[in-house]
């Protein structure tokens, strides 16, 4: 039987209680794989579980690192669910938004994940096992993928039997790496080892954990809720656990790490809540004292971190489905190689945009794209919360302490890497320009030892902005860059004499004079609109403090409506531009 809908396709036969036999749970191999010939059905390469050994040197990477693939699990349960309810009452507004809801979420994360190019690992219970009387063995998920034009060489339907929950963070395998950036283990719960053998790789057991309460930059330090479990430290190559909170219990509701010294944090405005449905208001006190705890520590490059506020969207009741504000969060995104994929919650346009806006402000380079999430916000989790990334099986690891925003020296800066790859490294370079849109020029770096490279840039004039990338090729051929996303993005200082004064606090467009037009430009940047490049930096003429009106650090709509407050005089003052770092022309 073939159930169409508007949003989303849903393919499954008739059960049939009697008569199943093995190999033919879903009508024969051949139906399953003809039905589907876009996908791939994997089997079974029978790599042995090395839960009895130590993997040696461990390190366990961070999201931001590249990645090969991502697991998702098929949400068969409440699909059945919905189908059975459908026999007996109908499409019902509410069955039909809630199947639109959680299927358009599931297929635009496949999607999406394709069009990065990773491989996507879709979870498929095979087992002869009922929910409201359907099987899962008769629900067909290739041939749902298939009707919604979901069709791709990189598509794995991995069948599975018996882990139908859609919490692939929480279950999903860990990736570690052998060795520092050697070979990649799978770990986690026993069964876990089925994806660790479909793509051969060996697997180690662990104690019971969940991947939402692990948040690591790839250094070794380790950051969780207070209520997280013992684990095997020197397995993952943990050499500093920090508990920030006794809060959410999983900390990517609320914290994401978007290199390896930036965290976005959420913020939750009081008018979020909605009494009745709301019954705690103290998250603003506990993501506070989040701040407060993580700023007490220093990154792996030995410097502060630095913490991005982004607002979760409000409370929400609708055909019951309750999202609550401190679970409609941006913060729950994932990052795959050079995609952003961001939560959504359709109800709150506003700050749905305002997210996506932060997102390619903060992550200049990366295809940040917004994906569809609250019917999965009203069971507790969002995007982070239902994939589970898997490590690049052979990674060039870069390890570099970019430079800060200035740099007060002519004589050259020096651009050190550690460098690191299984097969060795052939070579590496680091690429360089004062004006991205001539190209890059390369400077190859030279090895004195162990993992380290070097090279230097030359000295420039003060007043220059310097662009620069680090690109590294292995023995194997594979190649890796720093940041991932270059040259699509690279690192940047400007070259100011110590102590200068280059500009006007709050003249965004270098006019010299405080016009509308600085207000223009102040919009532009926040919102990152096209016209100039690179963007958003070029609206605030190369110059961050350009448009801090506050001094608060960052550019905001506070910055802009104080900017139009001076400009026409408003009363309540003073509202003039405040001197900051290099903006402190009168």
């Amino acid at each position: 039987m073939l159930v169409v809908i508007v949003m989303g396709v849903a393919c499954y036969k008739q059960a049939e209680p009697q008569g199943f036999g093995k190999g033919s749970e879903r009508g024969g191999e051949m139906r399953y794989l003809s039905s589907f010939v876009g996908a791939t059905i994997l089997t079974v390469s029978g790599i042995a579980s090395i839960h009895s050994q130590v993997i040696t040197n461990s390190r366990s990477p961070a999201e931001f690192e590249e990645v090969q693939g991502v697991v998702i699990c098929w949400f068969e349960e409440q699909y059945l669910t919905i189908f059975a309810l459908v026999e007996e009452y109908g499409w019902t507004p509410i069955l039909l938004e809630q199947y639109q809801g959680l299927m358009n979420t599931q297929t635009t994360l496949v999607q999406e994940a394709l069009n990065e190019g990773v491989e996507v690992y879709v979870m498929d219970d095979t087992s002869h096992n009922q929910v409201w009387g359907k099987y899962y063995s008769d629900y067909l998920v290739p041939d749902t993928l298939a009707a919604l034009g979901i069709n791709s060489p990189l598509l794995r339907v991995v069948p599975e039997k018996g882990q139908n929950s859609p919490w692939s963070r929480d279950w999903g395998p860990f990736s570690i790496y052998k060795e520092g950036a050697d070979s990649l283990y799978l770990a986690g719960r026993p069964f876990n080892q089925l994806i660790a053998d479909y793509i051969s790789r060996p697997f180690y057991q662990t104690t019971i954990m969940d991947g939402g309460n692990y948040l690591t930059d790839g250094f070794g330090n380790l950051f969780c809720d207070a209520k997280q479990p013992d684990i095997d430290l020197v397995t993952f190559g943990i050499t500093d656990s920090v508990r920030v909170a006794d809060y959410k219990v999983h900390i990517d509701y609320y914290l994401k790490l978007i290199n390896e010294e930036t965290f976005i944090v959420n913020e939750i405005p009081f008018s979020n809540y909605r009494p009745p449905f709301d019954y705690f208001f103290g998250d603003s006190a506990v993501l506070d004292s989040v701040v407060e705890r993580l700023s007490q520590r220093i990154s792996c490059y030995g410097r502060p971190y630095k913490f991005i506020r982004i607002k979760t969207a409000p409370t929400l009741d609708s055909n019951n489905v309750t999202v609550f504000t401190s679970e409609a969060s941006y913060a729950n995104s994932l990052i795959l190689n050079r995609t952003v994929l961001v939560p959504q919650y359709q109800y709150s346009v506003q700050t749905d945009t305002a997210a996506l806006n932060l997102y390619k402000k903060l992550m200049p380079g990366y295809r940040v794209v917004g994906i569809p999430a609250w019917h999965f916000a009203g069971m507790g989790g969002t995007i982070h919360c239902i994939t589970r990334e898997i490590a690049s099986d052979e990674p060039v690891f870069v390890s570099h302490a970019w430079y800060p925003d200035t740099v007060n020296q002519t004589s050259g800066y020096p651009v050190e890497a550690v460098i690191r790859t299984r097969s060795g490294v052939a070579n590496a370079a680091v690429y360089w320009t004062t004006d991205t849109t001539l190209g890059f020029q390369a400077i190859a770096m030279t090895n004195p030892g162990g993992d380290t490279f070097t090279a230097s840039v030359p000295g420039q004039a003060y007043g220059t902005r310097v662009y620069y990338y680090i690109q590294a090729a292995a023995n194997s051929s594979k190649v890796g860059k720093k940041p991932l996303v270059a040259p699509s993005w690279a690192y940047n200082f400007l070259v100011l004499e110590p102590g200068a004064c280059v500009a006007k606090p709050g003249d965004a467009n270098a006019s010299g004079t405080y016009t509308l037009g600085d207000v223009i430009s102040g919009v532009n940047y926040i919102f990152n609109k096209p016209g100039c490049v690179p963007t958003p930096l070029c609206w605030l003429s190369g110059l961050l403090c350009r448009g801090d009106w506050n001094a608060s650090g960052t550019v905001t709509l506070g910055d802009v409506i104080q900017a139009v407050n001076f400009i026409f005089n408003k009363p309540g003052g003073p509202w003039n531009a405040l001197a900051v770092g290099v903006c402190c022309l009168p």
